[in-house]
């Protein structure tokens, strides 16, 4: 099933040049009411935008009294759902809705003859059979101006925006726009109508062929075309307009944006700043501080926070050295590498093999600080613990007043400038490649799985691939003397560095050709196993591996358990310990399928195999999680028996959320 904004984009192809008309009010109505229908009032009321609606409004707490500014409301009121100790508190309601029979209905909503009325506290109310203008409500003040699914067909969306940013009152108190929409910028208003004519006809014809070719089917919904589209919400300030203030202290990043996570490269943000040294970084948290806004970093680009639509990046990119402190004489001296919030995995391992120390850090070179933040599995994690436990201090920039502070732990709730390591002595790994036969992929699996948890000394990774199972076993042994071994066995024996072990993974330099080109984009989500031989976990993987939508679909299996259980889980914000694999769930496409109904059905069968290993599992994998809707649930299972204590950290570091789009710290399902 492909999304709705593919479906767009498909559609403009067929012709640029159709001609347009603004659809009437019956047209309006039944485009609007068949999106209603698709999507469902539980989209409405229970899982999206009612509950972020509520929060934003519970947010202006210092205001008794709520003026509200509904842009294109429709029929109904969408206040009209929200809890009543909010509904209570809006005194003044002024809607333009262009529709002369919505502001009908909607007249009636506000005022009935006999059921309570909607908003209780009303002093005053206008609905205007009208669009909104520039000269719309001139010199009138509102403390929330909304427009929920209203933007679309308004030409220059960005000035109209600006124009209502003016009416939010000047006082402390503020007040905000809000903007509900459906990912991807789908614009109702510019379906076309056509006449009679043979050429329109044509095109029509074109038009329902690739609808039909882009959207999926439901057996409970016959005659029925299935697309999919997310919700987003964005609310600003009369702050919103204040982004010169800061690109005048702190350098842009240029466009177009380059960044390694797909799905993160389809936001638009609302800048890229890249601080060239500690003071800049203070400019950004105190900017994001005056303006009562949030921001995101950027590191390696891995992450799916990384980019925002509309919100304000700081790329770490600059603060890239690495510093080993103390080099080591022999195995005894306490050596330390401080490395930079812009250095990714492969600077630090380059810059520490020359003075015969490592990190323990992740088993790729362009993950950024993210990345071991929040835990940093490798193939050293199974010898030294993960990379998180392996930090021990850090010099950072508050969230709370821009200060640097020099502190000798790490809360994750603030941005990071260098972080100290501990080390341990530089290794040599010796690699093997293992092609077990594929025709009992089951009992393969199971013996491997209970042979390296409970007798291996070493770590083991395991990638299956295809409708026909196949599996393949990559061990890595580590010494400080090197390693002897019997090459009359037939494996493919191969000694390499640190910086070689990169790639050496069997789905970087094996599967399919090897992974390493570009060539294909991924989507992955990972859950921790314990004890796979006995849970049931392999009857879940084999047949997912075999109905994968694309043959370039996999699992890995990094083997944990030994060191990383060393730490007690209440001394780690990691706290997913006890685990024996780290089950890494794969979805590859190629490349020119991005935003079609093939990479939206790969990501749709990472989401289903995970959940489907999630009563098994010992914990998710918290750096992998983003902001779909899909990961709230994995998100509860991300830290262990320290969620409470992460949440109640994270609002006692940075008390403003400014940094909002990090860590998916929730409350749901908490006792």
């Amino acid at each position: 099933m492909a999304t709705l904004n593919a479906l767009k984009k498909a559609l403009k192809k067929v012709s640029d040049e159709a001609p347009r008309k603004p659809l009437n009010d019956e047209e309006y109505d039944d485009g609007l009411s068949l999106f209603a229908q698709a999507s469902g009032e539980q989209t409405y009321q229970k899982t999206f935008i009612i509950p972020q609606l509520s929060e934003l409004i519970a947010s202006l707490s210092a205001r008794d009294e709520i003026s509200v500014l509904e842009i294109g409301p429709g029929p109904e009121n969408v206040l009209g759902h929200l809890p009543a100790i909010l509904r209570k508190r809006i005194t003044k309601y002024v809607a333009l809705e262009p529709s002369f029979q919505y502001t009908q209905s909607l007249t009636r909503w506000l005022s009935p003859m006999e059921d309570e009325r909607p908003l209780p506290s009303l002093k005053h109310s206008l609905v205007r059979p009208a669009p909104f203008t520039p000269e719309s409500c001139k010199g009138q003040n509102y403390d929330v101006i909304l427009f929920c699914h209203s933007l679309y067909g308004m030409k220059r969306k960005e000035k109209v925006i600006r124009n209502t940013l003016k009416m939010l009152p000047k006082d402390p108190l503020g007040g905000m726009v809000i903007i509900s929409h459906r990912g991807g910028s789908l614009i109702l208003d510019n379906l076309i109508q056509f006449d009679g004519r043979k050429l329109y006809k044509t095109r029509q014809a074109k038009w329902r062929t690739i609808c039909r070719e882009l959207a999926g089917r439901d057996d409970d919904r016959p005659g029925h075309l299935m697309l999919s589209s997310t919700e987003i919400m964005i609310a600003m300030t009369r702050h919103a307009t204040k982004l010169p203030e800061l690109t005048a202290l702190v350098p842009l990043v240029p466009r177009p944006y380059k960044v390694k996570n797909r799905q993160a490269l389809y936001n638009s943000p609302a800048a890229i700043v890249r601080p060239l040294d500690i003071s800049q970084v203070q400019s950004c948290v105190r900017w994001a501080l005056a303006n009562k806004t949030s921001l995101a970093i950027l590191g390696g680009g891995h992450s799916d926070h990384c980019l925002w639509p509309n919100v304000v990046s700081v790329e770490m990119g600059a603060f890239d050295k690495v510093y080993v402190v103390n080099t080591p004489q022999n195995a005894d001296t306490d050596c330390w590498v401080v490395a930079e919030a812009g250095c990714k995995t492969g600077d630090i391992i380059k810059e520490t093999m020359p003075a015969g120390v490592t990190v323990t850090l992740g088993s790729r070179p362009s993950v950024g600080a993210g990345f071991w933040l929040q835990g940093g599995i490798g193939h050293l994690a199974r010898h030294y613990g993960l990379a998180c436990d392996a930090i021990v201090g850090a010099v950072m920039v508050d969230a709370i007043s821009g200060q640097v502070l020099c502190i000798g732990h790490v809360p994750e709730h603030n941005i990071d400038h260098r972080m100290p390591f501990s080390t341990n002595m530089m290794r040599n790994y010796l690699r093997n490649y293992g092609q077990p036969n594929g025709h009992n992929a089951e009992e393969t699996l199971a013996n491997v799985s209970r042979d390296v948890s409970s007798q291996y000394p070493h770590g083991i990774s395991s990638d299956c691939e295809g409708g026909q199972m196949r599996c393949g076993m990559t061990t890595f042994l580590c010494s400080l003397e090197g390693v002897s071994h019997d090459s009359s066995k037939g494996l493919l024996l191969e000694t390499v560095d640190a910086i070689e072990l990169f790639d050496r993974e069997m789905y970087i330099s094996k599967m399919h050709g090897g992974h390493g080109g570009g060539k294909t984009s991924a989507f992955k989500r990972c859950v921790f196993l314990k004890d796979m031989a006995n849970t049931g976990a392999i009857k879940v993987l084999i047949p997912a591996t075999k109905d994968g939508p694309t043959p370039y679909c996999y699992f890995h299996l990094a083997h944990g358990g030994k060191a990383v259980r060393n730490t007690a889980p209440e001394d780690t914000a990691f706290g997913c310990i006890d685990w024996d694999f780290a089950c890494v769930v794969t979805g590859v496409w190629p490349r020119e399928y991005d935003g079609t109904r093939i990479s939206d059905a790969v990501i749709h069968w990472v989401y289903r195999v995970v959940n489907e290993l999630l009563p098994m599992s010992k914990g998710v994998y918290g750096a992998d999680l983003g902001p779909d809707p899909r990961d709230s649930n994995l998100a509860t299972k991300a830290f262990g028996p320290n969620r409470r204590r992460l949440v109640k950290l994270k609002k006692e570091l940075d008390p403003k959320n400014i940094l909002a789009y990090t860590y998916p710290l929730i409350l749901i399902d908490l006792p």
